[in-house]
């Protein structure tokens, strides 16, 4: 009993190295991949010992899937919760119908955004999420108006706290919404009392950037 225990205990530190090497293998610098592969295959010299071993075959069979379940499960919910925060860009098209709605919804979630009117009948909308949290949210909003987006990845984001978070997301969003603004201006030569509005959020949000964050 005592030697199947430790079996199964050495079958699942075997899959969580085994699973660690192959992401550092990936995703680490020479020295970190190769050190982390010297250590485990030094280890699975301990291994071999115990899979050799004279216990039937079905119970080796029902103890490496099982090890290999849990094993792989805690390696990839490790990484997950120390993923870094990205900045997410979804773009999508909403029915010109809807736009009130996806707004109000958004602007609960505090999720920033900005979008172009009138293009056939269709409204097209940039969000921007800072923090997983958001990218789900925003994902939970469009599922239920039934239409397509597409997701793209912007850059790594880290913060001092939450409040920071957020302030960057507006930041990020005021940046954005110049580009649509100042095509408009050019089209129309005029900036509608929205976008006013919008660019007087870019300024507070500028100077809370400048002042507050960069200036602790």
């Amino acid at each position: 009993m005592t030697f199947l225990i430790t079996f199964i205990v050495l079958s699942i530190i075997n899959v969580v190295f085994s699973t660690i090497r192959s992401i550092t293998t990936i995703k680490s610098g020479k020295t970190v991949a190769s050190l982390i592969s010297g250590g485990y295959f030094a280890f699975y010299n301990v291994m071999l010992i115990y899979t050799v071993a004279e216990f039937p075959m079905w119970q080796k069979c029902l103890i490496t899937f099982v090890c290999n379940v849990v094993g792989v499960w805690i390696v990839k919910f490790v990484e997950e919760k120390m993923k870094k925060d990205r900045l997410w860009k979804v773009e999508t098209t909403v029915l010109y119908k809807d736009v009130e709605s996806v707004c109000e919804l958004l602007n609960k979630t505090r999720i920033s955004y900005n979008y172009i009117e009138g293009v056939g009948k269709y409204t097209i909308f940039n969000i921007f999420c800072a923090t997983q949290g958001q990218s789900t949210a925003v994902k939970e909003i469009l599922k239920a108006y039934n239409v397509k987006y597409f997701v793209s990845e912007s850059k790594t984001l880290w913060y001092k706290n939450k409040k920071s978070a957020w302030q960057y997301s507006r930041l990020v969003k005021g940046y954005q919404y110049i580009d649509s603004f100042k095509a408009y201006y050019n089209k129309y030569g005029k900036l509608t009392d929205k976008q006013r509005t919008q660019l007087k959020r870019l300024a507070v949000s500028i100077a809370y950037n400048v002042y507050v964050i960069q200036g602790k």
